[in-house]
């Protein structure tokens, strides 16, 4: 577990912020400490931004681009 626990940080971000974007290749998973965060999609035609997801404390995200 203290090994895990070594390979964490800290992000701090503003309000309209991008945290990663659609399609950036990610070699980081996102723990929800406070706050909200927007998740966005592109639409089919890659151009407007659709709202899909609010997360909010104890959530996560990006673990998919672990794998």
């Amino acid at each position: 577990m203290n090994e895990l626990i070594s390979f964490l940080g800290t992000l701090f971000t503003c309000p309209e912020e991008y945290i990663v974007k659609q399609g950036e290749k990610s070699n980081s998973m996102y723990f929800m400490v406070s706050g909200d965060c927007i998740m966005y999609q592109s639409d089919a035609k890659g151009g407007e931004l659709l709202m899909e997801n609010i997360l909010t404390k104890n959530e996560l995200f990006g673990e998919i681009g672990l794998l």
